[in-house]
């Protein structure tokens, strides 16, 4: 029977499901959120045995990797064990982020893909490392399963040039492959499936405006099945504000604050990404259920969930 293990690593979580596929039954399913942080929430559920408990992953990913596999193969007491030997995984697939235009689809995660992968980290640092990490982890440990990453671009990569491409020297947009990308592809995909189907209508007869709304949150306009706009550009930053990303800004804001704190852009676009956001605007989290919890009584707290219900609502009436 064929083993294949889905791990989805998000900017602050980890999730993952293992898949019997034959069958097509659920083996094992799980998650990790707030990855970095010194009590994150973990939850496994091996067949129909669930634990909860928290985890210290100030460490990062590694930490929640090695906890995944250990939660299959040598499970806390009272679950059952789903595997009792790594090689039996027929393959691993990832939700892989940004291959830039060489890579839109799945492909089988060689070094190769791996190094292109590496070309945009500066630009996606919170998601393409993790991930490269995570694939040259998982080749680690399991040399001999298949890698394969499907990527979140792909379901935007038949975007409109007119939608896509960004107002700068045509030779950036040749040389450097800055446009437009689109990202939570597979989310999107299935959303706007989904939708036609509880609407009883084919998907390419519809037009629809479908939302990713969490830590990482997009838009997307899809007319007869096909993305047409999505609020996420070049990379993750853009759209709307997101639980520690800056999301839509200026561009002269950049440069503007590397002199004005003079800590430089380098460190300025890395408070931008990890302090940006929902936490930057709050000053107490980025998480939507802490800032909802404290909107009645903390008044930067509810700036946060009206500034994210604006621009959401913004992006809906422009689609």
């Amino acid at each position: 029977m064929a083993h294949i293990l889905v791990v989805n690593i998000g900017s602050t979580s980890l999730k993952y499901r293992l898949l019997e596929m034959d069958t097509e039954q659920t083996l094992a399913r799980g998650y990790i959120e707030r990855i970095g942080s010194e009590a994150s929430p973990v939850s496994v559920t091996n067949g129909d045995v669930t634990r909860s408990f928290a985890l210290d992953t100030r460490e990062g990913y590694d930490v929640a990797i090695q906890a995944m596999l250990d939660a299959m193969i040598r499970p806390m007491d009272g679950m059952p064990q789903v595997l009792d030997d790594p090689s039996r995984i027929a393959a691993i697939g990832f939700k892989t982020v940004h291959g830039g235009m060489k890579y839109r689809g799945a492909y089988r995660l060689t070094e190769d893909v791996l190094t292109e992968m590496e070309k945009f980290s500066s630009v996606m640092p919170a998601h393409n490392p993790p991930y490269i990490n995570a694939a040259r982890r998982f080749r680690k440990l399991l040399p001999d399963i298949p890698l394969v990453g499907a990527f979140e671009t792909a379901f935007h990569k038949n975007m409109p040039d007119y939608a896509a491409v960004y107002g700068i020297p045509w030779e950036w947009t040749e040389d450097f492959e800055v446009r437009r990308y689109g990202f939570h592809g597979a989310s999107h995909r299935y959303v706007s499936e989904r939708a036609a189907e509880l609407y009883g209508k084919p998907l390419a007869e519809l037009k629809l405006i479908t939302c990713h709304l969490g830590g990482s949150a997009s838009l997307a306009a899809v007319m007869n099945g096909t993305c047409v706009d999505t609020s996420m550009g070049f990379t993750t930053q853009s759209g709307v504000p997101m639980a520690k990303r800056s999301a839509d800004m200026d561009p002269f804001v950049l440069p503007y604050l590397a002199k004005a704190t003079k800590l430089g852009e380098e460190a300025v676009v890395h408070e931008l990404v990890t302090r940006g956001g929902l936490a930057g605007i709050s000053g107490l989290s980025g998480d939507m259920r802490d800032l909802e919890e404290a909107y009645e009584s903390n008044p930067r707290a509810r700036l946060a969930v009206d500034h994210f219900a604006h621009e959401v609502k913004k992006y809906i009436g422009e689609y």
